[in-house]
Formats: C-alpha cells, structure tokens, sequence
C-alpha cells in the first residue's frame, strides 16, 4: 500500500521540481529568442518603410 498515499520520497519530489524548473528556462528561453527576432524584424522592416518614404518625396 506504498502507493496509495502518493509520492513521499524527497529525492522524488525534488527531482520532478527540477524536471519542471527547466522545461519553463527551456521554454523561457525559446519565446526570448522569438521576441528578440520578432523585435529586430520590426526594427528593420521600419527602418525600410522609412528610407523608402525619402525616397518617394524625393
């Protein structure tokens, strides 16, 4: 019946929180990197709108 109180090991318990600790940096991590991208595309996708507006006034 060790198994029906549930999970009481500590070595268990940490391990899982571990586990999930570094799917969320993994995951942190990966939408940084979008955000970063995305911000950088934004960047330069203004930087061109606006050199091509100073080029159509010209």
């Amino acid at each position: 019946m060790a198994g029906a109180k549930g999970i009481s090991e500590p070595q268990t318990i940490m391990a899982g929180m571990a586990f999930s600790w570094s799917v969320l940096f993994m995951l942190v991590v990966v939408f940084l990197l979008l955000g970063i991208f995305a911000y950088a595309m934004r960047a330069a996708c203004l930087q061109a709108d606006a050199a091509h507006q100073q080029n159509v006034i010209l």
